[in-house]
């Protein structure tokens, strides 16, 4: 059932589309809190692409980028050249302008007709940092970014903010695909296009939409960290036995507290509870969300590591 199109026409036909589900994620990997979400977001939690149109390149998938990019500190080359977003690894920020890219982009006619420009940028590989990016300016991006064109502009900056929240995060780790190089997660763009999940905007009042903004806009200001140091979690480096140890090995996700997160990241604890508050979760239930985020990629990365 839950893999059957749902498209308005569809649901007039006695015979329907299958298009499936992510049977692996939910029913196997899933924490309850997960289905808790699901039951308390009814009416309130859409699919992304009734929000907001998907976009993927192509130029940058042809096996000819050494050719087509170049670091900007052996500077500018003679080619006419564009700024470009080459890997999620060059920015560390949410807010991004064209100053804040490392490459420019040869614009050879081809490349030119295939570069796209979306005001919010999804990072496609994801290790154990969750950020979405919002572009004050049109920014040439690669294939590692999926870039999200919301229908409405007037909402471009509050679905940005809602990307950016920890309820993503988790959704993220669920609906992902595993089983990729260094223990990466990504959510492919088919799945971010059809059954991805969140907040609609809509039914967030105006107190709770200027609550989320000014939280988003204080989190805009400093570099986003792995999602162990969001949380408060100290990470060990140290080596024992001439091994390298594990960072997130020794990090007991049990033992996380709300005020443990809310005093490590005020702005990320402020703009999680206006998504929490809508959502009509209660404490313990919004402590379940943290721990049950912080499990999932502790899992996967440690699990990645012993292979």
């Amino acid at each position: 059932q839950e893999g059957l199109a749902e498209s308005e026409e569809e649901r007039l036909v006695e015979t329907r589309r299958y298009e499936g589900d992510k049977w692996g994620g939910k029913y196997l990997r899933a924490p309850d809190i997960f289905f808790t979400i699901l039951e308390k977001g009814k009416g309130k939690l859409v699919c992304l692409n009734e929000l907001a149109e998907v976009l993927t390149v192509s130029w940058s998938r042809q096996g000819q980028n050494a050719n087509l990019i170049y670091r900007k500190s052996l500077g500018k080359p003679k080619d006419r050249v564009t700024d470009v977003l080459k890997s999620p690894k060059d920015v560390t920020k949410v807010i991004l302008k064209r100053e804040d890219t490392l490459f420019f982009l040869k614009l050879e006619r081809w490349v030119e007709r295939q570069i796209m420009y979306a005001p919010i940028l999804w990072v496609d590989l994801r290790g154990d940092k969750h950020v979405c990016h919002l572009c004050l300016e049109e920014i040439a991006f690669t294939h590692n970014f999926h870039g999200i064109r919301p229908y409405e502009s007037e909402s471009i900056e509050t679905l940005c903010a809602l990307l950016n929240s920890t309820i993503t995060h988790f959704a993220t780790e669920v609906l992902g695909r595993r089983g990729l190089g260094g223990g990466a997660v990504r959510v492919l763009v088919e799945d971010l296009r059809r059954k991805f999940p969140i907040l609609n905007p809509a039914v967030t009042n105006i107190t709770r939409c200027n609550r989320l903004l000014s939280a988003f806009h204080r989190l805009a200001q400093r570099p986003v960290r792995n999602i162990f140091e969001e949380l408060g979690f100290t990470l060990c480096h140290k080596r024992r036995c001439n091994h390298p140890e594990h960072p997130y090995e020794y990090v007991k996700p049990e033992e996380l507290t709300l005020e443990q997160v809310d005093q490590t990241s005020p702005d990320r604890f402020e703009l999680d509870s206006v998504v929490f508050d809508v959502l009509g979760l209660t404490d313990e239930e919004r402590l379940e969300v943290y721990r049950a985020v912080a499990q999932l990629v502790k899992d996967r990365l440690v699990k990645a590591r012993s292979v």
